[in-house]
């Protein structure tokens, strides 16, 4: 998958400030940091937020913090300058206290208000080249997630017990759903992990190896697991050993998360489930076949697709994945391959 981004706010997301927190979650622990000038903060589920943001660095993923500050004026704008620096480097000594992570100071930014916060997510996305929903803000501020919703983010929506304003909410369960929401998306890239590491034991070819190690989806994975690299008489099974291996791995019970993006009702994954979200991803309304050994139609021309005899490159089959041969027709799941596609377009036929 992607490397995901995953943006903490701090202020009443991860921290505190003020001396008497009412009903915020349950979390008496306290620190400091001089960008609040007082003692008495308190750091809001700090256990759990800190074994999610190792496991988000151990995934190959990225931490970001936001902090609102006001605008600062021309008059005192190295004086301005020298304070930020020295903020960022006290959280950060807070980051490696509280959290057991170690960051760099270009993981802190300082915005100004929701437009300043949107804008920075914007710079981010942009200039480390991360698709926008791959960047994943975690922020209490409902207003702030809905518009970073609607500029095409991910969000996950914290609620901190402020219940006197509605932007924040008031969360029964102290914190215990939206931490599950962050852990799912951390999990998920955990096994995804694990899934390319346990096809990477498989005896297959380097190429497909290689590829396999790849993958940045899981959608991916599956293409390369189920292109078949040879045919004929010694090799009559239309399964690939690396697509039975990923099936085995997404139905063992511990990878049930994992499994669910390809069949949602939890139902057991097949290597023809394997080509069909390969090819189409998740469909609401894909009829999955009941019988243990017949394909549907949709399934044989899944099947057919992936096949070595129809590869146009059956010397290098894989080029099948580096080169992506796909448009289809979703209602009638017509595949056309390249040379198919330029004979229709010197034709002038028209693809539905």
């Amino acid at each position: 998958m992607p490397k995901n981004i995953f943006v903490f706010n701090i202020n009443k997301t991860l921290l505190w400030a003020e001396e008497h927190p009412r009903t915020i979650n349950q979390v008496p622990t306290q620190s400091t940091w001089p960008f609040y000038e007082c003692d008495n903060i308190h750091i809001i589920n700090q256990e759990k937020i800190a074994k999610i943001m190792q496991a988000i660095l151990a995934n190959g993923g990225q931490i970001v913090f936001l902090q609102e500050r006001a605008k600062t004026t021309k008059n005192n704008t190295r004086e301005e300058k020298e304070k930020e620096q020295t903020e960022k480097a006290e959280f950060l000594r807070l980051c490696t206290d509280k959290y057991g992570i170690s960051l760099q100071p270009n993981n802190i930014y300082f915005h100004h208000g929701s437009d300043g916060k949107i804008a920075r997510l914007l710079s981010i996305s942009e200039n480390q080249q991360i698709p926008r929903e791959n960047v994943i803000l975690i922020d209490n501020n409902k207003s702030h997630t809905k518009s970073a919703r609607n500029a095409g983010f991910q969000t996950v929506d914290v609620d901190t017990n402020w219940n006197h304003n509605p932007d924040y909410g008031s969360d029964s369960t102290h914190g215990r759903q939206y931490i599950q929401n962050l852990e799912t998306i951390v999990n998920k890239q955990t096994l995804f992990l694990k899934a390319k590491e346990s096809l990477q034991r498989v005896h297959t070819s380097a190429t497909k190896k290689s590829l396999l190690k790849e993958s940045e989806t899981l959608q991916d994975l599956c293409f390369v697991a189920a292109v078949r690299q040879k045919s004929g008489f010694f090799h009559q099974t239309n399964q690939t050993t690396t697509a039975i291996k990923l099936a085995a791995f997404l139905n063992q019970p511990e990878n049930h998360l994992l499994k669910l993006q390809l069949c949602p009702q939890g139902e057991k994954v097949r290597v023809r489930d394997i080509r069909h979200y390969t090819l189409y991803g998740h469909q609401e309304d894909y009829k999955r076949s009941n019988s243990t050994y017949f394909l549907n139609m949709q399934d044989s021309k899944n099947e057919n697709f992936f096949s070595h005899k129809n590869n146009d490159n059956p010397k290098e089959p894989m080029l099948l994945f580096k080169e992506p041969t796909l448009l289809f027709n979703n209602h009638a799941g017509y595949y056309l391959s390249y040379h198919e596609l330029d004979a229709a377009t010197e034709a002038s036929t028209i693809l539905n």
